[in-house]
């Protein structure tokens, strides 16, 4: 009834491609410059899942995912530093239930699931959109994120309605509690929030 699974693992990687903030101002004197340069980085990481069926219509489960990336020449004095654009690390759980089938609903499930990121700091002078925290860019946005938690629901159905098909029927909500963040990956994080709640509809078949 229980099943886990840990992997740690460490990418060596030559040359690897990332985007830099060069520091310089584009054409206009507005938008900063970016490159895409290259390092020899080394980038480890932990990642780890638990669920569990404490009942047979029950289901509750959980992962956290910890991510580092240093490359060659990023720090401050020359040495190894951060890479930019790394992930936050995240903590997961959702807890799943799931009733008995009957003669006209198939594999019915409703499902809440909680995404946690944690504080995420940017990597210096590197990391694209750093003017935001450096003070030199416009007063909003931001290159590093704050801790945010996302809810999303999802209820799934199939529909045996003697058509000659089912229906599966999907309604999910994603960032239910409408939670205002930005996430560290956006690429709209210096001049917008993240997506707030969406609503989500789908009704498909198989031939």
């Amino acid at each position: 009834r229980i099943t886990a699974e840990v992997t740690g693992y460490v990418n060596a990687i030559q040359d690897y491609i990332y985007l830099e903030n060069t520091g310089e101002q584009g054409p206009n004197g507005n938008l900063p410059k970016f490159a895409a340069d290259q390092t020899d980085a080394l980038i480890p990481g932990v990642e780890a899942t638990v669920e569990t069926s404490p009942l047979p219509w029950l289901q509750v489960g959980g992962s956290a995912a910890v991510l580092d990336g240093t490359g060659d020449g990023l720090g401050a004095d020359g040495g190894d530093g951060e890479l930019p654009l790394l992930p936050a690390n995240t903590v997961s759980g959702f807890v799943k239930w799931v009733p008995q089938s009957t003669a006209r609903l198939k594999n019915p499930h409703l499902k809440v699931s909680v995404k946690r990121a944690l504080d995420k700091d940017a990597a210096g002078r590197f990391e694209p959109f750093s003017q935001f925290d450096e003070g030199f860019g416009p007063p909003f946005g931001t290159a590093s994120t704050r801790a945010y938690s996302v809810v999303n629901v999802e209820a799934r159905t199939t529909l045996a309605l003697g058509l000659g098909a089912p229906l599966t029927v999907s309604v999910g909500v994603d960032n239910l509690l409408d939670e205002t963040y930005r996430d560290f990956l956006d690429t709209y994080k210096g001049y917008a929030l993240s997506p707030g709640r969406d609503v989500q509809f789908s009704l498909s078949t198989s031939f």
